[in-house]
C-alpha cells in the first residue's frame, strides 16, 4: 500500500481532552511484537503527548500516544497515568471504557460519522466488542478483529494490534485500512482523556 499518513483526532470528552485537532504524521514502518516488551518501540515518535494529571481521579489520563504499521497490521502503544486491566470494562476491579476509532479510508463519506470522522471500525477494548461500519453496523468480536493487547493484567503502558482486514463472522477477510490516510481517535468515554 506504500507509505500511510497516520491522522490522530483528539478529541474532548465532556471538560476533558488530551487535545483538540489533528496531528498528522507520516506513518512508521516497524513491526511490533506484540509482548509488553517496549523496546521494539524505541526511536518512534509520539503521535501525540499530554501533560500527566490533567483528568479528575480514577479517570485514563493518556500521556504518549504511538502508532506504526508494517503494511498489514496497526500498532499501538499509549501510556497513561492510571493502572488499569486493558480487557475489562467493570470499574470495580481497575476496568476501563477504552475505545480505539478507525477511519480507514480517510473519508468522512463512508463508515458511521463519529465526531465529525467516518469510523470504519471501533473497537471498545475494555468490553471486549467492536462494531464494523460500512452501509450499516454490524456487531464483530474481537476474535474477528484480530485484536491483540497486552498487558492482560493491570498496567499504565499498552500496546496492541490491529489487523488491516477483519473477518466479520469469521467470513471472508473484509479491508478496514484501504487508504493513503487513516484517521485514529482514542479516548475513555467514562470522562479521561
Amino acid at each position: 500500500m506504500g507509505r500511510i499518513k497516520f491522522v490522530l483526532i483528539l478529541c474532548a470528552v465532556g471538560a476533558m481532552a488530551l487535545a483538540l485537532g489533528a496531528t498528522a504524521l507520516a506513518g512508521d514502518t516497524r513491526i511490533i511484537q506484540i509482548d509488553n516488551d517496549f523496546s521494539d518501540w524505541s526511536g518512534a515518535v509520539a503521535l501525540a503527548t499530554d501533560p500527566s494529571s490533567d483528568v479528575a481521579g480514577g479517570e485514563a489520563d493518556f500521556t504518549q500516544v504511538f502508532v506504526a504499521d508494517d503494511n498489514e497490521r496497526l500498532y499501538f502503544r499509549f501510556d497513561t497515568t492510571r493502572e488499569f486491566v486493558l480487557l475489562e470494562s467493570n470499574p470495580v476491579i481497575a476496568g476501563n471504557d477504552l475505545r480505539i476509532f478507525i477511519d480507514g479510508d480517510g473519508s468522512a463519506a463512508t463508515g458511521m460519522l463519529i465526531d465529525g470522522v467516518g469510523v470504519d471500525l471501533e473497537i471498545r477494548v475494555g468490553s471486549r466488542s467492536a462494531f464494523y461500519y460500512s452501509g450499516g453496523t454490524t456487531n464483530v468480536s474481537l476474535n474477528e478483529v484480530g485484536f491483540v493487547g497486552l498487558p492482560t493484567h493491570t498496567g499504565f503502558d499498552f500496546e496492541v494490534q490491529v489487523p488491516f482486514s477483519i473477518t466479520p463472522g469469521f467470513g471472508a477477510p473484509v479491508s478496514v485500512i484501504t487508504g493513503p490516510t487513516v484517521n485514529i481517535f482514542i479516548r475513555e468515554d467514562g470522562g479521561g482523556d
